[in-house]
């Protein structure tokens, strides 16, 4: 059996470390500030970073962990529910929103 940590895809860290986020109420960032992705590999690692980075201050970063699950049954599952589901749509509107601008551009 291996018990090595194994490197996140999303977020490059050890999937044994807790992924915590901490949102910063007093910046104000849109989610037009999430980059658009060229399609060009060389533009990958800078795309991925600035994507997380804006992630982590809309305090969406965590959901997109590979490794990241709702609790079977915390004591405030409703609340934990609710909280991840505003965070999924809110992370599904920014990649459609880059997906429309994305479209008709020449890569």
């Amino acid at each position: 059996m291996n018990t090595s940590p194994q490197v996140d895809d999303i977020t490059g860290e050890n999937s044994t470390k807790k992924v915590t986020s901490c949102t910063m109420p007093s910046v104000k960032i849109g989610i037009k500030s999430y980059p658009e992705f060229d399609g060009k590999l060389q533009s990958w690692k800078a795309f991925k970073q600035k994507f997380l980075s804006v992630a982590t201050m809309h305090g969406i970063q965590p959901i997109m962990s590979p490794s990241f699950s709702i609790p079977s049954d915390p004591p405030d599952s409703k609340e934990v529910v609710n909280s991840f589901t505003s965070k999924n749509l809110f992370l599904q509107s920014i990649l459609e929103l880059k997906h429309c601008f994305c479209i008709g551009k020449k890569v």
